[in-house]
């Protein structure tokens, strides 16, 4: 009956209108209790109905106040009761039936777009947390880029430094080894010069001879030792087979040599390596002398004592 509620409290109304223009004596049969309240109730609607349904004249003046747009189609339709009206009414109902299935349709359409809805939400909020996790990977993968880059870089430099400090050992054993060399060659020459210096010590002294005996001849000069075939004096292997002569005697001119062999060492640690120089050479096969020049000298006769090496220094002013 939900269809003619509004058009029942219109005839509620109707109803109360002629009641109060008639005294009560227009009131359908049925509806004299119902007419004094101001408000329909839902147990009288049974009650309206049948009044419009038995009372033409009650129907008709209820049909004047009607509007079709307000009451609806059916109750249009119920009230005016034009010709084919309950067929129409049918119809209607019909239609209604055929619309609400519609209506029972698109719902459960629309339920299933909501769902599709609701899971295509599921997916996309899932590949935005995926598209995150990969946003943070890629963001860890470039710092571990950028880490690996700046140790690449440290090793480069590392390299580097690595491969300047082995050219400079290199440069360095070259210079040593040079210095070597040229010690060698000094200190064969100071073997050389030295060896031809060298004489017999005097024998004991003898009474004068007789006038008519000759005198004592004096000691004859040694002479020169001579290397080896092949091997000369100032070789690496002459300096080697001078040291072993008995009795030789080694003079060196300190500075000349180590001015040769370390020119870019202070004075100290020139006279430092050539002393320490000559002992590992010599061997303890003889005792060399070293002169060096300059008494006077700031840090003459510091350097430590080596026991093959004897070192003496030139008077100051010579």
């Amino acid at each position: 009956m939900g269809e003619l509620r509004h058009l029942l409290e219109l005839a509620h109304s109707v109803a109360r209108s002629d009641a109060r223009r008639s005294g009560g004596a227009a009131v359908p049969d049925g509806l004299e209790r119902v007419v004094q309240l101001e408000r329909l109730p839902r147990a009288w609607l049974g009650a309206v109905r049948s009044a419009l349904d038995v009372d033409a004249d009650f129907r008709e003046r209820v049909a004047l106040l009607a509007d079709k747009s307000e009451v609806g189609e059916v109750a249009w339709l119920w009230i005016t009761r034009p010709d084919h009206w309950a067929d129409r009414i049918r119809e209607s109902y019909a239609d209604e039936t055929a619309t609400g299935a519609q209506l029972d349709e698109m719902k459960l359409e629309i339920q299933a777009a909501k769902s599709q809805l609701a899971s295509v939400t599921a997916k996309l909020a899932s590949v935005e947390e995926a598209l995150k996790q990969e946003r943070r990977s890629v963001a860890e993968f470039a710092q571990m880029v950028e880490v690996a880059e700046a140790e690449s870089e440290t090793k480069r430099a590392r390299g580097v430094e690595l491969e300047q400090r082995a050219t400079r050992a290199e440069q360095l054993l070259g210079d040593e080894r040079l210095a070597h060399k040229r010690t060698t060659a000094a200190l064969a020459d100071a073997t050389s010069t030295s060896e031809d210096s060298i004489v017999d010590a005097p024998g004991p002294a003898t009474p004068d001879a007789p006038p008519d005996q000759p005198a004592t001849a004096q000691p004859k000069r040694r002479r020169p030792h001579r290397s080896a075939r092949g091997v000369l004096d100032d070789s690496p292997a002459g300096v080697d087979e001078l040291i072993r002569v008995p009795r030789m005697q080694m003079l060196v001119d300190g500075y000349n040599v180590t001015k040769t062999g370390w020119p870019n060492a202070d004075l100290y640690t020139q006279r430092e390596r050539l002393l320490s120089a000559m002992a590992a050479r010599l061997g303890g096969r003889l005792i060399a002398t070293v002169v060096f020049d300059g008494a006077d000298v700031t840090g003459a006769g510091h350097n430590r004592h080596q026991s093959q090496v004897r070192v003496t220094w030139s008077p100051a002013g010579v």
